[in-house]
C-alpha cells in the first residue's frame, strides 16, 4: 500500500554521499521503521538519470538481496525514497 509522507518522521542521519542523505524514519500509523533516502534533484542532470534508474530498479525488482522499496515522493526539490531499513552496517 502507498505511504503518506505525512505519516513519517525523520529520525537520525544514517548517512551520506555526494547526491543523498539517508536517514532512518518511523511510519507512525503502523510503527515500522524505515530508511528515507532524499536525492537533490536540483542537481546535474547525470544525477537525476541516476536517480530515475535507480527507482526502474527498485520497483521491477522483488529480491530477498536487495531492500524492499515502499513507496517514493517529491518534496522541496528532492526525491525521497522509502525504504526497508538495513539491520546491519556495511563498513
Amino acid at each position: 500500500s502507498a505511504l503518506s509522507l505525512d505519516d513519517v518522521e525523520p529520525l537520525e542521519a544514517l548517512g551520506a554521499g555526494a547526491t543523498s542523505v539517508v536517514k532512518r524514519a518511523l511510519h507512525r500509523p503502523t510503527g515500522r521503521v524505515l530508511a528515507l533516502k532524499t536525492l537533490n534533484m536540483m542537481a546535474d542532470s547525470e544525477t537525476r538519470r541516476q536517480a530515475i534508474n535507480e527507482l526502474r530498479v527498485l520497483t521491477a525488482c522483488r529480491c530477498p538481496q536487495l531492500v524492499t522499496f515502499f513507496d517514493a515522493f517529491y518534496s522541496d526539490g528532492s526525491l525521497v525514497l522509502a525504504l526497508e531499513l538495513m539491520r546491519c552496517s556495511l563498513a
